[in-house]
């Protein structure tokens, strides 16, 4: 992974002020359909727990235990925080089709960098801003700050709570 959170002053910034911050195109090289396919296969062998949605939308926990580019993600979080080991939760949000439904309107007890890796999904914050997360592009979400989050295509992405 080339771009590195730690040296964001952007992303310190939001930090500091508790609020969102959209980075587009910050992490192209994405985990594709083939690894995300993969990987769900591993899931189910390992019958981890796996959340299945309206509209053929599957939520799952442990991408950070399965995926490189994921694992490689969650060390430049790490950065950030100063903290070394397992600490950052990784989820995977795959909708295989544009009605696929997300967990609505909600609120994260922690703070959340969201990896937009295929397709595209359309973000409001606070009711508010809203912004189009294309492959690549991050999201940054203080703890306690509203969402919601709409599929516009067949997509997949990594949420990662810190």
């Amino acid at each position: 992974m080339s771009y590195k959170f730690s040296e964001d002053q952007s992303l310190e910034n939001a930090r500091q002020n508790s609020t969102q911050l959209y980075m587009q195109n910050v992490c192209p090289d994405t985990v594709t359909w083939d690894e995300s396919f993969d990987y769900l296969t591993e899931v189910m062998n390992e019958d981890s727990h796996v959340r299945l949605e309206k509209y053929f939308t599957i939520i799952t926990h442990t991408a950070h235990h399965h995926l490189d580019k994921v694992k490689n993600f969650c060390a430049e979080i790490e950065k950030i925080e100063n903290r070394s080991g397992d600490v950052i939760d990784a989820h995977m949000y795959t909708g295989l089709t544009a009605m696929s439904e997300s967990i609505g309107e909600h609120h994260d007890v922690c703070e959340v960098i969201f990896w937009q890796c295929i397709g595209q999904t359309e973000w409001t914050i606070n009711r508010n801003d809203t912004y189009v997360m294309s492959p690549g592009d991050c999201i940054y979400i203080p703890k306690g700050m509203m969402h919601e989050v709409k599929s516009l295509s067949p997509r997949m992405g990594v949420s990662f709570g810190f």
